[in-house]
C-alpha cells in the first residue's frame, strides 16, 4: 500500500515541478540562462520535507503519510537530475563560474530552507 501513496505523492510533486519550473526558467535573447524555477522548487522541496520531518521522525512506525509526503511528493518535487543537467550546461557554455554560484546558491538555500522547516515552522 505505501507504493500507492508514492505514486500520488510523486505525481503532485512532479507536477508542481513541472509547472513552478516552467514558469520561472527562462532564457532571454542573449542567451543567458539562470534556472530560477529549479531553484525554487528545490528550496520549496527542502522547507516542506523540513517542515513534515518533525512531524515523523519520533514516530515508532511510518505511516502512509509519511510516504505521500516526504518520499512521493519531497521526491517529485525535488530536481537533482535537473539541477546536475543546468550545471553541465554552464559548463558547456563556459559559464563555469555561474554554475559555482548556482551550486552553492542551491546548497546553501537548501540547507537553510530545511532548517527552517524543522525549527521555525
Amino acid at each position: 500500500m505505501s507504493f500507492v501513496y508514492i505514486f500520488l505523492g510523486g505525481g503532485i510533486g512532479s507536477i508542481i515541478r513541472y509547472i513552478i519550473s516552467n514558469r520561472f526558467n527562462y532564457s532571454d535573447p542573449s542567451d543567458n540562462y539562470w534556472p530560477i524555477g529549479t531553484l525554487i522548487i528545490n528550496i520549496f522541496s527542502c522547507l516542506v520535507l523540513g517542515y513534515f520531518y518533525k512531524y515523523f521522525i519520533d514516530k515508532t512506525t511510518i505511516s502512509n503519510s509519511y510516504f505521500l509526503v516526504i518520499v512521493g511528493l519531497c521526491g517529485g518535487m525535488s530536481t537533482f537530475s535537473t539541477f546536475v543537467y543546468e550545471l553541465f550546461q554552464f559548463s558547456a557554455k563556459g559559464q563555469l563560474s555561474i554554475g559555482i554560484i548556482y551550486v552553492l546558491t542551491s546548497l546553501v538555500t537548501g540547507c537553510l530552507a530545511l532548517y527552517l522547516g524543522i525549527e521555525k515552522l
